[in-house]
């Protein structure tokens, strides 16, 4: 779930690795020692598992000939893989050269430095706007003659409906669950950070970055178990309440819940930073007289599928999702619409497949309500659109995934001599269930497609049920259990590498 300046910093970190010592340039370091298994049977056996919680299929890349399969045709919860349909979507509803536009419009006359009417902060569903976007925009306005208005400055989300979270039954402190709006900004995360003010129990928090739409205080009972912090969401406000019982300090992200008005109010502080005086935002359409004064384009979608398949952003996933929706039937739709928009174009695009089974919650994979076979996922990567025949080979998944011991998302994973830059890959991870697909080149030469579930279904709903699944040890253990099931997935990948 990084955040931007992660996806600009990949490459440096990768550059300043240190260096190896040029004695062990020439050792060669084997592979975790992983017993030879006479069948993937025998591999989920080693690892602890039912067959019956495995579904994985290899499929050849050009010919489409099954190499391999187990409860291929068997509904799994597909977590984060689930953002594979999403790109797919994206790049063929959009195409992969769209970018979103921020734009900033203004009314009446600009005399004097004066704009004479309102300006209007509008969103385009940019998933990565970032301060530095609204700096620029700023920058423009008063490189237009602006250093005041005369009217008010109004903030338009544009066409993303406003929600407060992304699933509702995800902790209401998760970082990964914000809310979401066409006005977005830093992944709509803020910083928190609290720490002792004095000898009689009392701290004292900071918010980065500061806006007055959001309020810290001490709750006066405990939130729960392993909830530091709690939102009450009053009207436009949110109060963040810290539990009495946390540690006297500590750090953390918090997901927004008013997107709109925080970006809104941060836009305000960097105009004022650019010489540009506004009055506090509030929100409201954008007046049909009014004129462009400045804008700022987004990456291509391309870029950003490669990013929210690098890092499994959610809110990424969920406007890249609700954006191609949008495009193939004209308007705005709910989240579950869109995704249920996502699904019957899949249905109708790629035929011979069996897609009655097919469900998805959201763009994102945050739900345990979602459902995906096997088959449907390998159907869905050797699409022309997602294998980029269509718009440029560059532009399609086998480029845009995560490479297995070389980027985000996979760097730490399949980085042995065999597997290393051969799986190229989306992961998906939720307790109780967890999964893999993508590419796989092993040492034969074949090009395969697959995807692979790990899942135990009974466990996830126990989970759901359970009032203190955030106290530690419930966490101990599914933290465990999803542990072992990535280890099974390296451990079957590592033997179809082996024998296919």
């Amino acid at each position: 779930m990084g955040g931007r300046m992660g996806i600009r910093g990949g490459l440096v970190a990768a550059l300043t690795a240190a260096w190896t010592p040029a004695a062990a340039i020439n050792e060669v370091v084997p592979e975790p020692p992983d017993p030879t298994a006479s069948s993937p049977r025998a591999v989920m056996s080693q690892h602890g598992f039912e067959p019956g919680n495995v579904g994985y299929i290899l499929r050849e890349l050009d010919s489409g000939k099954v190499v391999a399969a187990h409860n291929a045709a068997t509904p799994f919860i597909p977590a984060s893989v689930a953002k594979i349909p999403t790109a797919v979507t994206a790049l063929a509803a959009l195409g992969p050269d769209h970018r979103f536009t921020t734009r900033v419009f203004g009314t009446g006359p600009v005399r004097k430095g004066e704009l004479g009417g309102d300006l209007v902060l509008v969103g385009g569903g940019d998933p990565l706007l970032e301060p530095a976007d609204l700096m620029a925009l700023c920058r423009r306005v008063r490189a237009a003659g602006i250093r005041r208005i005369a009217g008010a400055f109004r903030y338009d989300p544009g066409v993303v409906r406003r929600r407060q979270h992304i699933a509702a039954d995800q902790p209401a402190d998760a970082r990964y669950n914000p809310g979401l709006s066409g006005l977005t900004m830093g992944f709509n995360q803020i910083r928190v950070d609290w720490r002792p003010k004095g000898a009689n129990g009392t701290v004292a928090a900071n918010l980065i970055p500061s806006v007055p739409v959001i309020d810290l205080t001490r709750a006066e009972r405990g939130n729960g178990p392993g909830q530091l912090w709690q939102p009450e969401v009053n009207g436009s406000r949110t109060v963040w309440q810290l539990d009495p019982h946390a540690p006297r300090r500590g750090s953390a992200n918090l997901p927004v819940k008013h997107p709109g008005r925080v970006t809104a109010q941060v836009f305000q502080r960097m105009c004022e930073q650019a010489g540009v005086r506004l009055p506090a935002p509030r929100q409201g359409e954008t007046p049909a007289d009014a004129r462009p004064l400045a804008r700022v384009r987004s990456r291509p979608v391309r870029e950003i599928a490669k990013a929210m398949l690098a890092y499994s952003n959610n809110l990424v996933a969920e406007l890249l999702g609700l954006a191609a929706s949008r495009e193939l039937v004209g308007k705005q739709l709910s989240l579950r619409a869109s995704a249920a928009t996502v699904s019957a174009w899949w249905r109708e695009r790629r035929t011979g497949i069996d897609w009655s089974t097919m469900h998805l919650a959201n763009h994102s994979g945050l739900s345990a309500d979602a459902r995906l076979t096997p088959a449907q996922v390998a159907a869905m990567l050797r699409d022309p659109v997602a294998l980029g025949h269509t718009d440029g080979v560059s532009r399609g998944l086998p480029s845009l995934l995560p490479a297995s011991g070389g980027s985000a998302g996979m760097a730490e994973r399949l980085d042995g001599p065999a597997t290393a830059y051969k799986v190229w890959a989306k992961t998906g991870t939720m307790f109780y269930a967890s999964g893999l697909a993508g590419y796989l080149y092993p040492e034969s030469g074949r090009r395969l497609a697959f995807a692979l579930f790990v899942n135990d279904k009974a466990a996830r709903r126990a989970y759901d049920r359970d009032p203190d699944r955030r106290r530690r040890s419930v966490q101990a253990s599914a933290s465990a259990w999803t542990r072992r099931a990535k280890d099974l997935e390296d451990a079957l990948v590592r033997y179809w590498a082996r024998e296919h």
